[in-house]
């Protein structure tokens, strides 16, 4: 071959190379040679800090890029790109040239080049977790060695199945052919990996998303060659993306995915770099809530819109009363719609004094609808006199007691009963009751009602307009308490059919270990009670495991209450201990009995022991378990669980055996946890629903923003408002939410 020639196939090669979404001729002849292969490599991040808790593996240090709000929730803003990294890559203002893409319900989840990983969450204390299993031919279709971000995705409206997915692995509950048959979408429909970034590619997001493209195509290429039974559908997806010209199109684009389903839209900066944090070259949109106005005038647009319909001067209502206040919708119509506004002939005409809809992000403290967006004109929706009365609850009486004292009935009703799925049921209603048990609030007619729900994160979504199209309330809820303010009368609690099968469960989930499946194969195979199982257990072993089989051995003690006096010794002995065991190991630490016997109760069912360190180990709990079996207070054989966090075992010091449980926790999560272990769930129900209330979200390891997977507080508001980096005590958790200490004994 001549240099000529060797010069054109060169020059040929780099094109289809640069065509491709490559840099460089050497990566993509890198890349060619490991495609559809199974040279898997990690390769994001780097270099990975693994580690193992309860046969879960994690990546502790994989960080992905996540998205901020359009508009600032708190002042309603939009984000602004005035920064000198902004300024210097060109980002301007979204949305116009921004791209926008669905924003899916999904598991996040990357591909790192070897295994899957979804993005760490708060029940798995925020560090990313490898899937336990995904099926080979899964597997097989992703690229080796390259990193790809994207959403674990089922269906619109299906997120609580994808959820599953990373804890899914063959065993027990599930064989392997089941659980390959729920990504094949035997069912529901087939797995798909929505693929939208490339983590570990440092280039602007265009060119990520010209590889990413051709990585796709590629991979179906591969998939093609891969033979598995019930072979059907493409498991990756490339996630389209949309340039935006307008707002205007972008609102359109909102109203047609989330007609369709899909939870709102990602908006992307062109140009923009992949950032491992929260980021504002990532963007949400989404409308929350919608609502009703008066157009009381209109105001002409300028510029573009010079001589057309700038924005409407709108009256709220409230309760379908006018409410005094106004509001101007700007944004939301057509062009057409805005030449057309005052034509009387016009289909597109918005006569002064009709009734639109709008959605907004949300309101602010003076009850103003931030960023409202136009939607139409509602016919159907009647405005009553300012005079008139509604059967929705009269202004001035209080029915907050009644409702609640009706919900609580209809929750014991449900569990009572027990109907099918009834814990779905009851759980609207335990939220509800919550949340009217901690506000001062009065609720005088369903709307009040609806107000403090949705404050505390509840949705009920268009009930509003519901109720006034159909004279009824969408939500069970809402029915029960519509009907508790029109007619004043309480449900009673009904007296439940008698139900052996249901009797046996109860008796037998007293076994420690024993749980409601167990119990139902033991009723199944004739065994009713725990003296039926004994006798069971005598003539087979194999019946029940031997983690069971010790509760079964004490159950008779187990089923008898602690006196105080003999929860005191407890108390003596185990902190007694305690001291000796980080006297030896010459570091700080704290021991407290938490529950009824923390609240001084007379009595308790069992002994919860909390423990920290000002230095976390996890060799302290093998050091106290064995000093606990030197000192003869636990026996081996007596065991159900012993790890680095948690022991679990039956033991005595007095008369009759016990069951204890000893917790182990770092020194930041210690308060939370003793908070929540004290109790008592009441007391716990109603601290938590005024966090809520108050944009936080309270539980047993952290205290969060928004929801249970909003980002922890940080030190900075820690110390803004406690001076100190994190509650080191119960009170501190107290201080920070602004909520009056209450002492254990009164909870």
């Amino acid at each position: 071959m001549t240099d000529d020639k060797r010069q054109k196939l060169l020059d040929c090669l780099i094109n289809l190379s640069l065509r491709s979404g490559f840099d460089s001729f050497e990566k993509f002849r890198l890349y060619k040679e490991i495609m559809c292969s199974d040279k898997y490599k990690a390769v994001y991040p780097e270099t990975q800090i693994i580690s193992n808790s309860d046969d879960k593996v994690y990546v502790d240090n994989m960080k992905v890029m996540t998205a901020q709000n359009l508009y600032n929730p708190k002042d309603g803003s939009m984000v602004k790109f005035a920064d000198k990294t902004s300024v210097s890559l060109g980002v301007k203002e979204p949305p116009i040239e921004w791209w926008a893409s669905e924003k899916f319900d999904g598991i996040r989840a990357v591909w790192d080049g070897e295994k899957m990983v979804s993005r760490g969450s708060a029940s798995a204390g925020g560090k990313p977790k490898v899937y336990t299993y995904i099926p080979e031919w899964f597997k097989k279709t992703l690229p080796a060695g390259i990193a790809l971000d994207g959403e674990i995705w089922i269906g619109r409206g299906l997120f609580q199945k994808t959820s599953r997915l990373s804890t899914l692995k063959p065993g027990k509950s599930y064989t392997k052919e089941q659980i390959d048959n729920i990504w094949l979408g035997k069912e529901d429909p087939p797995v798909v990996f929505k693929v939208f970034d490339i983590p570990n590619d440092p280039r602007p997001f265009e060119k990520r998303m010209k590889l990413l493209q051709t990585v796709v195509k590629d991979a179906k290429e591969c998939w093609k060659k891969i033979d598995y039974p019930g072979k059907k559908t493409f498991p990756i997806q490339f996630t389209e993306q949309i340039k935006i010209k307008s707002m205007e199109q972008l609102i359109s684009l909102y109203r047609e995915l989330t007609s369709e389903g899909a939870e709102g839209i990602m908006l992307r900066a062109p140009g923009s770099p992949y950032e491992t944090k929260r980021s504002k070259y990532l963007l949400k949109y989404k409308i929350k809530e919608d609502a009703e106005c008066i157009v009381r005038d209109y105001t002409l647009g300028e510029g573009r819109l010079t001589g057309m319909l700038g924005s409407l001067k709108c009256e709220l209502l409230n309760n379908g009363v006018s409410s005094g206040v106004f509001t101007q919708i700007g944004t939301g119509f057509t062009d057409s719609q805005r030449t057309n506004y005052n034509k009387e002939n016009s289909s597109e005409y918005i006569p002064l004094g009709s009734v639109v809809s709008f959605s907004y992000m949300e309101m602010t403290d003076d009850g103003i609808p931030r960023h409202p967006v136009y939607r139409g004109i509602r016919e159907d929706y009647f405005v009553k006199d300012q005079g008139s009365s509604s059967n929705q609850g009269s202004s001035s009486e209080d029915f907050k007691n009644s409702i609640i004292e009706a919900l609580k009935i209809h929750v014991r009703n449900e569990e009572l009963t027990k109907s099918a799925n009834w814990t779905y049921k009851v759980r609207p209603y335990k939220q509800a009751i919550a949340l009217f048990s901690a506000t001062s609030d009065k609720i005088s007619n369903v709307i009040d009602a609806l107000r403090i729900l949705r404050a505390g994160g509840a949705k009920f979504p268009n009930e509003e307009a519901y109720f006034n199209k159909n004279k009824e309330y969408k939500s069970s809820t809402l029915q029960k308490i519509h009907q508790v303010i029109k007619t004043g009368v309480i449900p009673k609690l009904i007296e439940p059919p008698k139900d052996p099968k249901q009797d046996a469960i109860e008796e037998l989930t007293k076994v420690a270990g024993i749980g409601p499946s167990t119990a139902v194969k033991l009723y199944n195979k004739g065994i009713k009670n725990t003296e039926d199982l004994k006798r069971a257990y005598d003539a087979d072993s194999s019946i029940i495991n031997l983690k069971q089989a010790i509760g079964l051995r004490h159950i008779d003690d187990l089923k008898k209450r602690i006196p105080r006096n003999e929860m005191n010794q407890w108390n003596e002995i185990l902190n007694e201990i305690w001291e000796k065991t980080v006297n030896k190991l010459n570091i700080e630490g704290t021991l407290q009995l938490s529950g009824s016997y923390r609240r001084q109760a007379p009595d308790s069912g069992d002994i919860d022991a909390l423990i920290t360190t000002d230095n976390y180990s996890p060799t302290i709990m093998n050091t106290f378990y064995n000093n606990l079996v030197k000192e003869g207070i636990i026996q081996k054989e007596n065991t159900i669980a012993k790890g680095p966090t948690k022991i679990m075992v039956i033991a005595k010091i007095d008369e009759f055996y016990q069951h204890l449980d000893i917790f182990y926790y770092t020194k930041d999560v210690y308060p939370f946890a003793l908070l929540f272990t004290t109790g008592s769930k009441e007391f716990n129900v109603k601290m938590r629903a005024d966090a809520k209330f108050k944009g936080f979200s309270l539980n047993e390891r952290n205290l969060t923003i928004g929801s249970p997977l909003g980002r922890e507080v940080k030190k900075e508001e820690y110390n803004d408002k406690i001076q100190k980096d994190f509650p080191e005590t119960e009170e501190d958790i107290f201080k920070f939410l602004d909520y009056p200490y209450v002492l254990p004994q009164n909870r």
